[in-house]
C-alpha cells in the first residue's frame, strides 16, 4: 500500500521510525556503566583508557551454567541461596532467571566476605575474570592482594552463580554499578 501524496488535504504520511538493533543471539549484552572509575579499591591500569565493559551472562548463559552443575554442586548452591528454594523452580531456566536478578543477587552479596566483594567489583571494572589482571587492579603487591587470594574469590563467586564463563549475572552489574554523580 502506498500512502497518498502529501499535497492531499487531510493526510498524513507516519514518519518513519528507527527501530532499536536486536541483543546478540547469544543473549550476552556489555555491562552498563561499567567504568570503574567511581569503584573504590580498584584502579585502572597505567595509562589505560576505560576498560572495556565485561560481558554480562543472561538467563541463558546462567541456564547453562546451571546445567553444567553437578547434582552436589546444586545442592551446595541451594544450600548457600535458600531463596532460590522457594517457591520451587519448574525448570532450570526459571531457576536461573531468579538467580540472576538484583533481588536475589543482592541478597547473596550480604553473605560474602570483603575480599570476595572486591574481586566482583574489579570484574565489573576492568571487565576481565583473569586473577592477574584484577590482582593488579586491586593493588596486587601493593596492596597484598595476591593471585590465589583472586582465584578464590572468583570461585566462590562463580559457585554462588554470580559469575559465570560469560561473565558477570545481570544482578550483580545491577547491584554493584556505581550510583550516577
Amino acid at each position: 500500500i502506498e500512502p497518498p501524496p502529501p499535497d492531499v488535504p487531510g493526510t498524513r504520511v507516519p514518519e518513519a521510525r528507527a527501530e532499536p538493533a536486536p541483543p546478540p543471539a547469544s543473549g550476552v549484552r556489555a555491562a552498563p556503566g561499567a567504568t570503574g572509575a567511581d569503584t573504590p579499591g580498584v584502579r585502572a591500569a597505567p595509562g589505560a583508557g576505560p576498560a572495556p565493559a565485561p560481558p554480562v551472562a543472561g538467563v541463558e548463559e546462567l541456564a547453562v551454567h546451571l546445567t553444567a552443575l553437578s547434582d552436589a554442586e546444586l545442592a551446595s548452591l541451594l544450600a548457600a541461596r535458600p531463596d532460590l528454594i522457594s517457591p520451587p523452580s519448574p525448570s532450570l531456566t526459571s531457576l536461573a532467571a531468579r538467580a540472576g536478578a538484583r533481588p536475589s543477587v543482592e541478597r547473596a552479596l550480604t553473605d560474602l566476605d570483603a575480599p570476595a566483594l572486591d574481586v566482583a567489583r574489579a570484574v565489573l571494572v576492568t571487565g576481565s575474570l583473569e586473577p592477574a589482571a584484577l590482582a593488579a587492579a586491586l593493588g596486587g603487591d601493593e596492596g597484598g592482594v595476591d593471585e590465589e587470594a583472586v582465584a578464590a574469590g572468583l570461585e566462590q563467586l562463580t559457585r554462588l552463580c554470580l559469575l559465570t564463563a560469560a561473565g558477570p549475572v545481570t544482578g550483580l552489574v545491577e547491584a554493584l554499578r556505581p550510583a550516577p554523580a
